[in-house]
């Protein structure tokens, strides 16, 4: 049976009586005011204690999308859900833009500081058992279902963190040469102060690689695996 209303907490089903041996909460903060906050501290504690009191691992997701210019409503809601008992609360919101659109073609270059990995280090000097969680997947919606969009129209684009800033590498369009400009837009990245080496994740690994044409990237969804896999 569904035990919270859609739109503040993410549906959870269970049925009665049955113990998990893990699991999360994901409350949706950014979707409700600070005035609801007691009210849905008390239903999670009650799904807590009937569903996960013996559960090895829980996790609370205190999610705040992209709603991060209003501090002092995070603040309050960190205050409010860190006191949970047993369970290990996660603060997950970004501040990386949803596209790069403000992005110049031909150039890697910060489009947006990390105001959310910022927010969560403060909170982190008062609540140390909280954990951090940026969006891994695009925060806008995919596009129509069968809408068709033409690769040639588009840019081949690396979305880069670093520990204040996100910034974009993109290409010129696909037909105007974009998997070749793409390849200088890779060694750029690697011989800026932001890159973090090889071997620091696959992506970087990636990017090297295209930059020294060890591999070629042709397409988004390559991009994309490489992302992940990070």
């Amino acid at each position: 049976r569904e035990i919270f209303a859609k739109g503040w907490v993410n549906s959870f089903s269970a049925r009665p009586g049955q113990l998990y041996p893990g699991g999360d909460i994901r409350i949706r903060c950014w979707s409700f005011d600070e005035v609801l906050d007691s009210i849905i501290f008390d239903r999670v504690d009650t799904i807590i204690k009937k569903y996960f009191d013996n559960a090895v691992k829980k996790f609370i997701i205190i999610d705040f999308f992209d709603k991060i210019s209003n501090a002092t409503r995070i603040e309050s809601a960190v205050e409010v859900f860190t006191k949970l008992q047993n369970a290990t609360p996660i603060i997950c919101l970004s501040s990386c833009p949803a596209n790069a659109d403000k992005a110049k073609p031909m150039t890697f270059n910060k489009i947006a500081p990390r105001s959310d990995f910022a927010t969560y280090l403060k909170l982190k000097q008062k609540h140390r058992s909280l954990l951090y969680s940026d969006y891994t997947v695009r925060l806008t919606p995919e596009p129509d279902e069968g809408k068709k969009i033409k690769q040639e129209n588009t840019y081949l684009k690396v979305f880069y963190t670093t520990s204040d800033s996100y910034m974009v590498g993109k290409s010129t369009l696909i037909k105007d040469n974009g998997i070749e400009t793409f390849v200088k837009v890779c060694n750029e990245i690697i011989l800026s102060k932001a890159y973090n080496g090889k071997n620091f994740s696959d992506g970087d690994k990636a990017i090297h690689d295209g930059a020294h044409r060890k591999i070629v990237i042709k397409s988004h969804n390559k991009l994309i695996e490489y992302g992940i896999s990070s």
